[in-house]
């Protein structure tokens, strides 16, 4: 009988799973079609000068929200999701109050370093304040719409993310067909009238009887610092092994050589995106399975990710490889076909990324904060050096290859003392690469040249994958569990 009901609750949350996956799937599909729009409309409007301070400002702000937010969504996360806690209105009173805190501070010591340092010219003054302001309403609708995730309406919270995003950014396309023009400031200011109108969503779906009565506890805080420190210590390394190839490739080949090994990173941050989406809705259940101390539940979710996420890895690896041209002229132009050489060397780093991106959530499940922000300084450190010693000597190769060595040092480090153990023992690699070839080799023959026919026949040539992947046997019968819930095979 306990056995039985053990198997209907793993069942039940299969199809909470699946269902979840397909509706994240179609709205981060929208969200990739409308970035991949907004950069190609940012490469052919703004002057150069122009479409540097945006894109500092466009990477500036996630990277500050992501350090004062102090990763109380893993906190929060890890220690309300699946346990009956009294404190549970505590912790979230507690984290908005940190998290906003801390994000006063930070604007506070922008505008100070602006004092002391005049890093903005006066003329373009207002984008520092504009910039502020998006910082602050960014991170109080991120507190909020974790509520809405701890409550595992996967769902709504995703939607509310979706429109944190991207709604910004039709209003932005608005704007441009009404007064034909763009600068930075004028999308600045949509980008913050767009975060406003998202933030009052956001509160109409908040759930405040995790937040009420509202009080502040001293033994939260401490057990927060001790949880979230070496996280913020992950995110900036984290951010030095994103930025520091980009930094020295700027530093020695300048802006120009940047621009194209840009857009090719940017390709690869969408890939890891539409990879991570499985893995971000099956985190919470993740956490659940493992705080009820059931293990196997949790490894099998893990596992299962991890082939999911391999099959996804190899399709755009392969792609890329035979089809790069077409993908980087469709974002980019003509203009910057020089990434297509960057992009054959950039997008197997996907082999290393996603196993470990895995592997920091396994960590962050158990509360191995130390170990990875002890990782990350390790990684990020050989990032530096590697990316100062390789970049003047091979260019765009040695950037890769610091990448490279970066995450391999995570992978590794990552690897140990895990509890929910990883194995690709039946993941069938062979099969996967053999599929994911014959799909791109097909593609590279029908030579797509219009935006039109690069996306049907990309389509097609997917689905096909994804057509094989089921029928010859690559998915066990846990896995094909989890599939027959879906409605298109090609959304895992």
């Amino acid at each position: 009988m306990i056995v039985s009901n053990k198997k209907s609750h793993s069942a039940s949350i299969v199809q909470r799973v699946a269902k979840q996956i397909i509706a994240t799937y179609l709205l981060q599909a929208t969200y990739f079609v409308s970035i991949a729009l907004f950069m190609s409309f940012l490469l052919r409007t703004l002057t150069h000068e122009d479409y540097g301070l945006f894109s500092l400002i466009y990477n500036l702000i996630p990277f500050i929200s992501s350090l004062t937010l102090f990763e109380v969504f893993s906190f929060v996360s890890k220690k309300t999701i699946g346990i009956e806690n009294k404190q549970t209105k505590n912790i979230f009173s507690t984290s908005l109050i940190v998290v906003m805190t801390l994000t006063i501070i930070a604007v506070v010591l922008i505008w100070a370093a602006q004092y002391l340092f005049n890093f903005v010219s006066p003329e373009k003054i207002n984008t520092l304040l504009l910039g502020s302001i998006i910082l602050i309403l960014t991170n109080l609708a991120m507190l909020l719409n974790n509520s809405v995730y701890v409550n595992k309406n996967l769902i709504l919270y995703h939607f509310l993310q979706f429109l944190l995003k991207t709604f910004w950014v039709y209003a932005a396309f608005g704007v441009f067909i009404l007064f034909g023009e763009a600068n930075v400031e004028l999308l600045l200011t949509v980008w913050a009238v767009g975060v406003l109108c998202t933030l009052f969503v956001s509160i109409l779906a908040a759930d405040y009887s995790l937040f009420l009565p509202f009080k502040v506890k001293k033994n939260i805080i401490k057990q927060m610092l001790l949880f979230s420190s070496p996280l913020v210590i992950y995110v900036l390394g984290s951010g030095l092994i994103i930025n520091a190839d980009k930094i020295i490739i700027t530093y020695f080949l300048g802006l120009d050589a940047l621009s194209y090994y840009a857009l090719s990173y940017f390709i690869l941050n969408m890939a890891v995106l539409l990879i991570g989406i499985p893995l971000n809705i099956s985190y919470a259940y993740i956490v659940e399975a493992y705080n009820k101390q059931n293990i196997l539940l949790a490894e099998r979710l893990a596992n299962t990710y991890l082939k999911f996420a391999i099959i996804l890895s190899a399709l755009i690896i392969f792609v890329l490889l035979f089809n790069g041209d077409a993908y980087i002229s469709l974002i980019g132009g003509l203009k910057y076909l020089r990434s297509v050489d960057i992009i054959t060397l950039i997008i197997p780093l996907l082999i290393l990324i996603v196993p470990t991106n895995l592997l920091i959530y396994n960590h962050i499940v158990q509360g191995n904060t130390k170990r990875i922000a002890v990782a990350h300084l390790t990684a990020a450190g050989a990032s530096l050096a590697s990316s100062y010693l390789l970049i003047p000597i091979f260019s765009y190769t040695g950037a890769v290859l610091a990448t490279a060595i970066s995450y391999s040092i995570l992978l590794f480090m990552l690897s140990k003392t895990n509890k929910i153990k990883l194995s690709i023992q039946f993941i069938h690699l062979l099969k996967i690469a053999i599929l994911a070839a014959a799909a791109s080799v097909t593609l590279f023959y029908m030579n797509p040249q219009e935006l039109i026919t690069k996306i049907v026949y990309g389509g097609l040539c997917a689905m096909f994958y994804f057509f094989l992947i089921l029928k010859l046997n690559i998915l066990d019968h846990s896995e094909k569990e989890i599939l027959s819930k879906l409605k298109v095979p090609i959304f895992f």
